[in-house]
């Protein structure tokens, strides 16, 4: 098994001292809380990168940060191209390292549209990281195993799920080539109690040794073709 990832923390690593672009960078109503918290993670992204630039379709949203916080960000539909064109004649002084497209892709009701507008602002070197929840995950599978069924807990803005395989083939197909596919881990593990990660690591538990493919989420990392 590969060393885990933990979807915030490698995030993280990946923008460190790079100019970046974060799709969808509010987290829908909840990014009040998640400052409050502490765990909002345009903020943690911003807290490493050399420069960050925001974009989201919740227009009020945007303002609302735009004014209270000073975060460069703007109002845009990642599947409309005329406003992706905007952004990047804003933007195009900045030469992009980094484009983060967290959780964002099963929200989107045009995702190859998405893929193309997102190539206006990389060049051969950028790269683009898509995290989406996994259908397969341990959890998941248990809710139903347990008569527990999507209606109940599934995010109210998605309408796909994406697995290993078919969001690898949705890449391929617009022009995007593997730099790094896998899964993550839940990001809950990093902020659990020292004793409770120890004893984990030396119980093998089936419950806390799944296969990867049965992990949180997917990681992937991305260039053009």
């Amino acid at each position: 098994m590969s060393e885990k990832r933990y979807r915030k923390t490698k995030i993280m690593e990946y923008c460190r001292d790079k100019n970046v672009l974060h799709l969808g960078f509010v987290q829908h109503n909840d990014w009040e809380r998640k400052i409050q918290e502490g765990d909002w993670l345009h903020e943690k992204i911003n807290d490493v990168a050399k420069r960050l630039i925001g974009i989201d379709y919740m227009e009020d949203a945007v303002e609302i940060i735009r004014d209270r916080y000073s975060y460069e960000v703007y109002y845009a539909d990642v599947t409309n191209s005329n406003d992706m064109m905007r952004i990047r004649d804003k933007c195009k002084d900045v030469p992009i390292q980094v484009i983060i497209c967290g959780e964002l892709i099963p929200q989107v009701d045009n995702p190859g549209i998405m893929l193309d507008n997102i190539k206006m602002f990389m060049d051969k070197e950028t790269i683009l990281v898509i995290t989406a929840p996994n259908p397969w995950s341990y959890d998941r599978v248990g809710l139903i195993k347990n008569g527990v069924y999507e209606s109940e807990w599934l995010n109210t803005f998605h309408v796909s799920w994406y697995t290993h395989q078919t969001l690898k083939q949705l890449l391929e197909r617009f022009g995007y080539r593997e730099m790094d596919y896998g899964y993550y881990y839940s990001d809950r593990e990093v902020s659990a109690p020292a004793w409770k990660r120890w004893i984990k690591a030396i119980i093998p538990l089936k419950r806390w040794n799944y296969p990867e493919a049965m992990y949180d989420g997917l990681f992937f990392v991305s260039k053009r073709s």
